[in-house]
């Protein structure tokens, strides 16, 4: 099968509309808002690693992921735009890591300060996880600024984990084999692709052909971690769902780079998995707060929802991979269903607070139902467990990647926004004001064939120039103007039957973007409204505040005879209103109300 050799944010400028403000709020707020939240709880200082046992601000053992996520956002800011104040800090930082890595370039803080005894004997401990997530940061850091010197640094650490791990002439013997945390692989791959080592791709392949198959691991039969079954014997979503994200990435981007098409089965495998039965409307997966992890089949309950905001982000880097291998739209389809929905939701207009659970209903009476530690209606500055905030500081500032892929004068136009695509002789240039319509202007230069997304939530397009469709893309032969336009409209959606919470419900898309209903548009509770779908009347007005379209429809509102007695004889009438709707990722920006995704129909 044919895949796509290129893709690369490095190429790709968003020049306005919707991302490039996102883009724009996340270099101008979001990422020094992160940097100081994590000045405040500590984690930066930590890095010098000078703690001891009686001092405040106990370094955590996942701290160091938390700021080279936010280093490596950092570096895809730079590579945008120079900003001498935001390289320092990244500089600085640098500096306190060379400084207190050890004379084989091993570095944590938690097992440098907190259990030096402790190195490589806590499966779950985030150790190479942290590792993973500053490998990526130092390959990010190269292709923004040219220094080795961050790359080097990791480049040593990679290559004494392989002596400690695969090789076995390290100075410790690890008491584990795979991590507990997936990343490390993907991150491996992606120093592989930068610097050419085979080394990295040799570790990479270790740590997952050993998954679910070696000794220690087989005694444990551990879904939470995906260590279950060896991973080209996986079928099926299982587990913590971010851990399980970053490990279908890294078995994607292995069976790209090897051919491998035993791993390429399971990687279709557990596709199907999540997006048949696993995945809500949103994008949103990992339906159980008990351990942040997927549920069964058809287990998509509204109100307890977990929904991780890096689980959606994890699922957009599978998509992605999957997309690059298998030349598909209906991958860049959940890419963008993500974008829209799953990721953005973690982030509040104005670009300093964050979700780290998602739900899709919330009743202010009920507020924390369901168990999940992060259930809120209000995003929150920083959490203990702060992963999301910086997840979402490196993928706003690296959104580019996901709009275009190119090889051999073929370029595939996966997202839709204003851009423009320039790698060699090969330009493509996007004028659209997606979200808020379905029509996009391309013009490309340098191209043999322009393979543009048909959306799947598009039930008819029209199109200035003739086209075949292959794989789900519209193909238009060579180079020129193409204008195409998906004829958005709002459109009531319903779950498979087998949803429990969702039966009798509807939901609402406009294009890609998800809609909810929020109380203070709707006279408080929502409990007892019911949508119109025969006769919907929809009226559409911009928001300019989320580059949007806000939403009303008619519906009906059920009253009933109030009574202190729990059981009573029906006496409901049902009144017509009109319902207003705005886009779910903005929830949660204004009051502290209740909120749904799915109202009841009739």
């Amino acid at each position: 099968m044919k895949s796509c050799k290129k893709t690369d944010y490095r190429a790709v400028e968003l020049t306005g509309g919707f991302w490039k403000a996102k883009e724009d709020l996340n270099r101008d707020v979001t990422m020094q808002a992160v940097y100081d939240r994590f000045t405040e709880s500590g984690r930066i200082d930590a890095f010098r690693c000078d703690w001891k046992e009686g001092m405040d601000k106990q370094p955590h053992f996942f701290w160091d992921s938390d700021v080279v996520k936010w280093m490596e956002g950092a570096a895809y800011c730079l590579s945008r735009k120079a900003d001498a104040e935001l390289e320092k800090k990244v500089e600085d930082l640098i500096d306190l890591i060379e400084k207190n890595r050890d004379e084989n370039g091993y570095f944590n803080i938690y097992f440098t300060v907190v259990e030096p005894e402790g190195r490589f004997t806590k499966r779950g401990h985030h150790e190479l996880y942290c590792a993973g997530h500053m490998m990526e940061a130092a390959v990010a850091y190269y292709e923004a600024t040219g220094k080795r010197r961050f790359l080097d640094i990791a480049e040593k650490y990679a290559g004494y984990i392989k002596s400690a791990f695969m090789d076995g002439t390290a100075d410790v013997k690890p008491r584990f084999v795979t991590p507990g945390h997936q990343e490390i692989e993907l991150a491996l791959l992606r120093m592989y692709r930068a610097t050419d080592n085979i080394d990295w791709l040799e570790l990479a392949k270790f740590f997952l052909d050993s998954r679910g198959a070696n000794e220690i691991e087989a005694l444990g039969r551990d879904q939470y971690t995906q260590s279950w079954l060896p991973v080209r014997e996986q079928h099926e979503a299982v587990g913590h769902s971010v851990r399980a994200g970053y490990l279908y990435t890294a078995m994607a981007d292995l069976a790209f780079e090897t051919d491998d098409e035993e791993l390429k089965a399971a990687c279709r495998h557990i596709w199907d998995d999540i997006v048949s039965a696993k995945m809500y409307v949103t994008g949103g997966v990992g339906a159980v707060p008990s351990g942040e992890q997927y549920g069964e089949k058809f287990y998509l309950p509204n109100e307890s929802s977990y929904n991780e905001t890096c689980a959606s982000i994890s699922m957009m880097l599978f998509a992605h991979r999957m997309n690059k291998m298998e030349l598909h739209a209906k991958y860049a389809d959940v890419v963008e269903l993500e974008m829209y929905n799953g990721m953005m939701v973690g982030l509040s207009l104005s670009g300093d607070a964050f979700f780290y659970q998602n739900v899709l209903e919330l009743e202010i009476n009920d507020l924390g139902a369901g168990g999940g530690k992060h259930t809120t209606a209000k995003r929150a500055k920083i959490f203990e467990c702060s992963c999301c905030p910086p997840n979402l500081n490196r993928t706003l500032s690296s959104m580019g990647q996901y709009f275009y892929m190119w090889d051999e004068g073929d370029v595939w136009v996966n997202q839709f926004g204003d851009s423009v695509l320039s790698d060699g002789g090969i330009k493509v240039t996007q004028k659209t004001d997606y979200p808020r319509s379905g029509k996009v202007e391309i013009t490309a230069d340098g191209v043999r064939n322009l393979r543009v997304r048909v959306p799947g939530w598009c039930k008819s397009f029209t199109a200035s120039r003739e086209y075949v469709m292959e794989n789900g893309y519209a193909v238009f032969a060579g180079e020129g103007e193409v204008t195409v336009d998906f004829g958005m409209k709002p459109t009531f959606i319903k779950a498979d039957d087998r949803v429990r919470a969702d039966r009798g419900k509807v939901c609402v898309k406009y294009g890609p973007v998800v809609y909810c209903a929020e109380g203070i548009d709707n006279d408080g509770a929502l409990r007892n409204l019911y949508f119109d779908p025969a006769n919907p009347e929809w009226e559409i007005e911009a928001c300019d505040k989320c580059g949007c379209m806000k939403l009303s429809v008619n519906g009906w509102r059920k009253t009933e005879a109030a009574g202190d007695e729990l059981y009573s004889e029906l006496d409901a009438k049902f009144e017509p209103t009109r319902i207003k709707l705005v886009p779910y990722h903005i929830f949660g920006n204004r009051e502290i109300c209740d909120m749904s995704v799915y109202l009841l129909y009739r």
